[in-house]
C-alpha cells in the first residue's frame, strides 16, 4: 500500500473519530504517523496499544 493511500485511510478514520467529538491522543497521533511512513503495521499499532493498557492495568494497585 502507498504512502499516499495510508494518509488517506487516516485521514478518513479520524474524520469519522471526530463525528464522536473525540480528539486523538498523541500516542495515537504517533501511531498513526508510523503508519503512515510505513514504519509499522494497523496490527503492530493495535498490539502496541494493547500493550500499553494491559501494562497501566498491571501497575495499579489493586
Amino acid at each position: 500500500m502507498s504512502r499516499k493511500t495510508r494518509y488517506k485511510n487516516v485521514k478518513e478514520a479520524l474524520a469519522i473519530n471526530s463525528l464522536d467529538g473525540a480528539e486523538p491522543s498523541e500516542e495515537c497521533l504517533r501511531l498513526l504517523q508510523l503508519y503512515i511512513d510505513g514504519n509499522s503495521t494497523i496490527e503492530e499499532n493495535k498490539e502496541r496499544i494493547i500493550n500499553r493498557y494491559l501494562n497501566q492495568k498491571e501497575d495499579k494497585p489493586s
